[in-house]
């Protein structure tokens, strides 16, 4: 843990003034920082520039983290429980294994970040973006993935069940092994999506273009 630069961005949360004070150290100090179990339960992060920190097994339960900057961070078994990630950047992040349950994440950019092993049951993910990122093993049940962009992404072996998936966009996407029952993909594009060895029991395709698309069986 660097105490030095983890008190600093204390303060700055104290303050209530988005961070203002830690984004005007962090722009004179761009090296890379260990913050790995920090507790940030509840902590007022909003507009904050945490990029490129190591937050393994961090906790921002039930923190408002919108519109932080957590771009290619070490978020690893972090626990984000409850927590408000409205318009966050976590591209090219790892999430693997991360507690994302119950979490806004509208809007928020998810490009190539690894959420492999991940919970994010009854997480919201509205109008998001996730192009090519890593959902394979993540638990997505009872969400919402609303006119989100998730072309390229990996959903292999990932439990899908009731998900609300009305006109997102999974072009290419795998869903190889998903478990999808009773989730609507009504107006979904996925074309050219994998779903070889998916079940998709109860779903609903109603005006999903299915274009190239690999059913199961």
């Amino acid at each position: 843990m660097d105490i030095q630069a983890f008190e600093i961005l204390k303060k700055s949360i104290s303050e209530e003034n988005n961070c203002l004070l830690w984004n005007k150290w962090r722009q004179q100090n761009l090296h890379s920082l260990d913050f790995s179990h920090a507790d940030l339960a509840k902590s007022k992060l909003c507009k904050a520039n945490l990029s490129n920190i190591n937050f393994m097994e961090a906790n921002f339960c039930e923190g408002d983290l919108s519109g932080v900057n957590l771009q290619s961070s070490n978020l690893r078994q972090a626990n984000f429980r409850g927590a408000y990630l409205v318009g966050s950047n976590l591209k090219n992040s790892d999430l693997s294994e991360a507690n994302i349950s119950n979490v806004s994440l509208t809007r928020a950019m998810l490009d190539n970040a690894n959420l492999s092993g991940a919970i994010l049951g009854k997480s919201q993910l509205e109008s998001s973006t996730a192009i090519n990122a890593n959902f394979s093993n993540t638990n997505l049940t009872g969400g919402s993935l609303r006119r989100a962009d998730f072309s390229g992404a990996n959903f292999s072996n990932a439990i899908m069940i009731d998900v609300y998936m009305v006109g997102a966009k999974f072009i290419g996407s795998n869903f190889s092994g998903a478990d999808l029952q009773k989730s609507n993909l009504g107006a979904t594009d996925l074309s050219s999506a994998n779903f070889v060895g998916a079940n998709l029991t109860e779903a609903l395709l109603l005006k999903a273009n299915l274009q190239g698309t690999i059913l199961p069986e």
